[in-house]
């Protein structure tokens, strides 16, 4: 599967499989970032 969707064809952008996907991946990114983040859990003081 591609890794954006075409918004050129519409039957494509609008497919649940290619939305599926897509949720999928940015859950993915934002489970990823949160990690990322947790591991400075407090930030300096100014």
């Amino acid at each position: 599967m591609d890794a954006a969707i075409d918004l050129s064809d519409a039957s494509k952008a609008l497919d649940l499989a290619n939305i599926r996907f897509q949720l999928i991946r940015l859950e993915d990114t934002i489970t990823f970032h949160l990690i990322e983040r947790v591991q400075f859990p407090l930030n300096p003081t100014i």
